[in-house]
């Protein structure tokens, strides 16, 4: 518009003062003019029209002009007149109190029933002398977890984690308060201390490392497992390192407490889809609670060093794992090792089918007189995970072959079938149970080495993002061993357990 309403206007100023001739020969003129003017109107247009669907040229960039040095006597001019200041972005508004603290927690009720509820000898082993052999048993479990997990500035975390954990009908009358509450987790951290990638994490607190099968906090238990620790972890984009150390028990001196430490390394990004760790813990335990083979009382120390890999080629995926022990024991020497693998093969197709196969292996000792042990503890294991959910067999002194089918039926809904059997690597050692504890022994060597099989169908469904439900049976088929060694029976187990988190 401002092309063409100017010109416009001055011609018709020009149209409308010019004089008028009183001929014909005038009037033509006048004619011709208007003419002309129409058609240097539409050329107008015809350019606006142009213009207009022609983005246009930015100008060149104009120098600024040079600013005169300063004379004496003239006051000092404004840095911004000099010559413009780049502009600074604002600095991100800081959180607020309530943004930098979360909050949330989980209740978990389950129930079981296992018939017959154990194969202990009433009266040996810790089991109470009162229980009579092949009794049934059921029991409800609750587990209430709060926390809180906090970011008060930059680089600091603090995390909080209440529990209460209860069986049902424990108390004596509903109106009794047990003190079932405890400090699950309760910690700091300091990231990227002084500018590196050192984080250290002080209180108590949870461990876990690798595939959970020396090192775990045991979800599956009511009240699980955590550690007052000292942790410093390096963390790089292909591998990471921690080192820790924690107090176990507080014995009445420094001379007789249990103390757990390890250093863990871990490669997730040296080779792609495998995984490789070294590690090393050791636990120095000090108040006389041992026994030796020659029935002396002493102390626990030993180191367990180990490797495992774990990784997946297309549809295949695997993992290997090796553990040594050495140490002392009540002044017997600890000689004793472990292995487990897998290997797996996932199928193409909506149900995501996978069969796999499993073998675990745990020395045992095979003179329980002759000053060296040789029985493999597994620490603080995830047993429940590998031996069977039946918990009637341990990682130590013993074989465990797996076969193992999955599936998804549906999104929100998974299918297990596992297959294990069980045999003892040496017979005048024990039998255990995932807790470490010993079920039976036998020390003239003489029964049968087969421990039994055990079959379990287990499903895990989740509803939203909130609500996981895992239900399942159990079947222990007793074997050799268990006959040759006192009661015999097989055992079936059911379970259903229901998790909110919020």
């Amino acid at each position: 518009m401002r092309g063409l309403w100017p010109a416009a206007g001055l011609a018709a100023f020009l149209i409308a003062w010019a004089p008028l001739p009183a001929t014909a020969q005038s009037n033509e003129d006048l004619l011709k003019r208007l003419d002309t003017l129409e058609k240097r109107v539409k050329e107008l247009e015809a350019e606006k029209a142009a213009r207009a669907a022609t983005p246009p040229t930015p100008a060149p960039a104009t120098p600024a002009p040079a600013t005169p040095a300063a004379k004496p006597g003239d006051s000092a001019a404004p840095a911004a007149a000099a010559a413009p200041a780049l502009a600074t972005p604002p600095k991100p508004a800081e959180k607020s109190w309530w943004e930098r603290i979360k909050l949330g927690g989980q209740v978990r009720v389950r129930g079981e029933w296992r018939a017959p509820n154990d194969f202990r000898t009433p009266g040996t082993q810790g089991r109470p002398a009162a229980d009579r052999v092949g009794d049934d048993d059921d029991l409800l479990l609750l587990r209430t977890r709060l926390w809180v997990d906090a970011t008060p500035a930059e680089n600091v975390r603090a995390f909080v984690q209440i529990q209460d954990s209860r069986t049902w009908g424990e108390e004596s009358t509903v109106a009794t308060d047990t003190k079932n509450v405890d400090l699950h987790q309760g910690f700091f951290e300091l990231q990227n201390l002084f500018g590196s990638k050192f984080t250290l994490r002080a209180g108590r607190q949870e461990l876990s490392f690798g595939d959970q099968r020396l090192v775990s906090p045991l979800d599956w238990s009511n009240v699980g497992r955590s550690w007052d620790a000292l942790r410093l972890t390096y963390k790089e984009e292909a591998w990471s390192a921690d080192l820790f150390t924690s107090l176990v028990r507080e014995g009445s001196t420094t001379d007789e407490d249990y103390n757990f430490n390890g250093l863990y390394f871990s490669a997730t990004g040296l080779l792609k889809d495998h995984v490789i760790d070294l590690y090393v813990f050791e636990r120095a335990y000090h108040d006389e609670q041992f026994t030796a083979e020659n029935g002396t009382a002493g102390d626990l120390q030993d180191v367990t060093p180990g490797i495992r890999l774990q990784g997946r080629w297309d549809a295949v995926d695997y993992s290997g794992e090796f553990s040594g022990q050495l140490g002392q024991r009540a002044g017997d020497e600890v000689a004793a090792w472990a292995t487990a693998m897998t290997l797996g093969y996932n199928f193409a197709g909506a149900w995501k089918p996978r069969v796999g196969i499993e073998y675990d292996y745990a020395t045992g000792d095979a003179h329980p007189t002759d000053g060296e042990y040789g029985t493999f503890d597994p620490l603080f294991p995830f047993g429940h995970a590998y031996q069977g959910l039946m918990d009637i067999f341990s990682w130590r002194n013993g074989h465990d072959g797996v076969l193992s089918l999955s599936a998804q039926p549906l999104e929100w809904a998974k299918l297990y079938v596992d297959w294990h059997n069980f045999w003892l690597d040496h017979k005048r050692d024990g039998w255990y149970g995932a807790a470490g504890t010993l079920i039976r022994r036998a020390p003239t060597g003489s029964p049968d080495p087969y421990v039994g099989s055990e079959i379990d169908l287990h499903t895990k469904i989740t509803v939203g993002s909130n609500v996981d439900i895992w239900a399942g049976w159990g079947h222990f088929f007793a074997g050799g061993y268990v006959g040759d060694t006192g009661y015999e029976d097989d055992m079936d187990w059911l379970f259903l357990q229901c998790s909110v988190k919020f």
